[in-house]
């Protein structure tokens, strides 16, 4: 008789347990060629992930007529029950190239992208509509520590289409050094992407396409003491390019001149 008309004792082992549950013979044939790759089998009622197996291929456990596998139930969960831990998220995130990492970056949670803002003000019509929909995501889905719902923002995209240069933010700021920017996780740096810190501890990111930044995000982060310096260059260069302050997941759009857009900034309801 050929091997393949034999058939395989395997043993079942609750991985959470270590103690086994099952124990069956099999033919070769119903088992997967291999268990190098991740697999999950169906038993009874339940998915079992297979944490390991000894043999790992058809040949081997063929051969020797025996396979042990070591089991985790695949729990099954209400998506119903999962939490948000934002009210609004961006919907385009920029790719990371296939360059190593400087070791410098800025590295944010890919979630955070674009969450503090600098938008061109052409564009109120598109954020308010936007802050609108995040504000019913508050009033309607919000639980004790999240929210049943995420609204994701498509616009504005790009945020910011005026003349904003990496050398605008240079003089605003009193000279900075421009390092690169990159999620968590992440190996390379963002395409296009870019990141500072100003004197006074404020940190800023953004995206930069021939020439133009087209993105500019402030890093949301308690500064102390406040970053008064770096409020007001905000606001010069807000003021200049007519960009308004768009902090999205606070609800809140502020222009330059408005006491608002330093409350944001700087923390306080001052």
């Amino acid at each position: 008789m050929g091997w393949f008309g034999r058939k395989v004792a395997v043993t079942m082992i609750d991985d959470a347990t270590g103690a086994a549950f099952a124990k069956t013979e099999l033919p070769p044939a119903d088992l997967p060629e291999s268990f190098a790759i991740e697999t999950t089998l169906h038993i009874g009622e339940a998915d079992w992930s297979v944490v390991h197996a000894v043999p790992q291929t058809r040949p081997e456990y063929t051969k020797s007529g025996t396979l042990t596998l070591r089991l985790r139930r695949v729990e099954k969960v209400d998506l119903s029950n999962i939490l948000f831990s934002l009210p609004s998220i961006c919907d385009r995130i920029p790719t990371v190239g296939e360059g190593p990492l400087a070791g410098d970056e800025h590295i944010l949670a890919e979630d955070d992208w674009r969450q503090f803002e600098l938008v061109s003000r052409q564009f109120a019509a598109e954020a308010d509509a936007e802050i609108d929909s995040i504000r019913r995501i508050h009033e309607e889905e919000q639980a004790s520590v999240g929210w049943r719902k995420v609204h994701v923002r498509r616009r504005p995209d790009p945020p910011i289409v005026g003349p904003l240069t990496r050398g605008h933010l240079d003089r605003a700021f009193g000279g900075v050094v421009f390092r690169g920017v990159s999620y968590i996780g992440a190996g390379s740096p963002i395409v296009s992407g870019f990141s500072f810190r100003a004197a006074d501890g404020l940190e800023c990111y953004g995206v930069e396409e021939d020439g133009r930044v087209t993105a500019l995000g402030i890093v949301q982060n308690d500064v102390a003491p406040p970053p008064v310096q770096s409020a007001e260059a905000l606001a010069r260069i807000a003021r200049e390019l007519d960009l308004d302050l768009v902090y999205w997941c606070r609800c809140a759009r502020a222009s330059w001149d408005s006491p608002l857009f330093r409350q944001l900034l700087l923390g306080s309801d001052a």
